[in-house]
């Protein structure tokens, strides 16, 4: 009893992330691709934080109303996941510098094809500690041409390390990779 017990709560817990990561494009046509964006990080618990703003929003009823441009995430720890990652995919998030994606045990190297839409903005990727990231990450990573930081560590997915992490530092040379 208790194992099929443990069994459904853990098929409602997978329900309940993919729900919430969900990418409502509804949502996205009527308050715009950060604001979307801003919503689905504080719904998972994470923080944002928008240009001329000075102060980290983790308050959904606190998030400005329009004209401003989401400028970091802090998703560190959360349930995010790859299909979540779909957010940042969206057209028109164009200020995007910093995302903190720490300890996010659910996602994947599928999901960091999404990152293509910021590839011209993102200066900073924190995938530290995420067991699903691995050396298929790298080619996703390889084309963010603007990047200047990137942490690995602790990504044991990463196989044939120093060889992976070597050509990647030769297609991103500005950037300074921790592993």
């Amino acid at each position: 009893m208790l194992l099929r017990r443990t069994g459904q709560v853990r098929q409602f817990w997978s329900w309940v992330n993919f729900v919430f990561n969900r990418v409502d494009h509804s949502r996205v046509a009527a308050v715009g691709p950060d604001r979307a964006a801003a919503e689905w990080v504080l719904r998972l618990g994470g923080s944002v934080k928008f240009t001329d703003m000075e102060y980290w929003n983790t308050d959904y009823n606190r998030l400005p109303s329009g004209g401003v441009k989401l400028e970091q995430i802090d998703g560190s720890g959360m349930s995010i996941t790859s299909n979540g990652l779909e957010h940042l995919g969206i057209e028109g998030l164009a200020c995007l510098r910093v995302l903190k994606l720490s300890r996010c045990k659910y996602l994947y190297d599928d999901g960091l094809v999404h990152l293509s839409q910021v590839e011209d903005t993102l200066r900073e990727l924190d995938l530290s500690h995420c067991p699903g990231i691995t050396h298929k990450a790298l080619a996703y990573l390889s084309i963010l041409g603007s990047l200047q930081k990137l942490d690995l560590t602790d990504t044991p997915g990463i196989r044939d390390r120093d060889h992976k992490l070597n050509e990647l530092n030769i297609q991103l040379p500005q950037c300074k990779i921790t592993a």
